[in-house]
């Protein structure tokens, strides 16, 4: 019996590393290529939202926003949603395009792109692609890929605009539910956040841009020809595509769980004396 329950233990250990090993390598591909960004961003969005809300007269206690925050960064932090991206994105049957993915960025080429895209990104690596900006804008094939490339999936605008859908649903509802009784002007925020949402696409772009440039600028002429070859090949494009609809899914329910915790947190003001006790 012992004996029974130690091949049952073991063959449980055996299961749960094969596991392991096939959900790491794709948390390792869409963190280290950057696939999560907006993703991982979402605690930084409901954080703004809540800053925005207060600018606009929404005041929360340093205590409740403490707390909110708190719940945020632990059950919407950027590690819980690019998990539950993971998860969406192997909850998909018959999607091929993930292992393909996978297993290009296993190879030797895809692993040495994930380090370049890793070291673009970061603290401090603005500096040095300031300082080879000339000689990358000066590789049109480098650009001209990167243009083709950021049409096929621009990664800035789908960053900005998961920012501003985040913004104005969340803003929204932090005055219904502080202020249920005061009226609220919500295409007012939405024309707000368009405009910032136009003044930061340029700068957002450029900075994305950068990244990406300076990520290739180490692979050699082959290296970089196989990796042109991988992001227009059927699979990635898939794989995309994939992305972009589990993100879809991710954060719309870390929207709606953030609005929970917001009910949970923000206290309502009481209504009005003639709505309470009408005539």
């Amino acid at each position: 019996m012992i004996r029974y329950v130690g091949y049952l233990f073991i063959f449980w250990v055996v299961f749960c590393a094969q596991y392991a090993a096939a959900s790491a390598p794709l948390a390792r591909v869409l963190q280290s290529g950057h696939y999560d960004a907006d993703v991982r961003d979402f605690s930084a969005f409901a954080e703004e939202a809540v800053h925005q809300a207060m600018a606009r007269g929404f005041y929360i206690p340093i205590s409740q926003r403490q707390a909110l925050m708190g719940q945020v960064r632990a059950k919407l932090g950027p590690e819980v949603l690019s998990q539950k991206l993971v998860t969406q994105m192997q909850s998909v049957a018959g999607n091929t395009s993930v292992r393909s993915v996978r297993d290009w960025y296993s190879s030797e080429v895809g692993r040495k792109t994930l380090v370049g895209i890793q070291v673009a990104y970061q603290p401090g690596a603005e500096r040095r692609q300031k300082a080879i900006a000339p000689s990358l804008l000066a590789d049109e094939d480098l650009y001209g890929w990167w243009q083709s490339y950021s049409k096929q999936y621009p990664f800035a605008e789908k960053w900005l605009e998961r920012r501003e859908r985040v913004l104005v649903e969340s803003v929204s509802y932090i005055a219904a539910t502080m202020k249920p009784y005061t009226p609220f002007d919500k295409a007012q925020v939405e024309e707000q956040l368009a405009r910032e949402t136009f003044d930061l696409r340029p700068k957002v772009e450029e900075r994305v841009m950068w990244r990406q440039l300076h990520a290739l600028s180490d692979l050699a002429v082959t290296e970089y020809v196989r990796y042109k070859k991988f992001t227009t090949s059927t699979s990635h494009v898939a794989f995309l595509k994939l992305v972009g609809s589990a993100s879809d899914r991710v954060v719309a329910q870390a929207t709606a769980d953030f609005k929970a915790m917001l009910a949970e947190h923000i206290v309502p003001e009481s209504a009005p004396i003639d709505a309470q006790d009408p005539q």
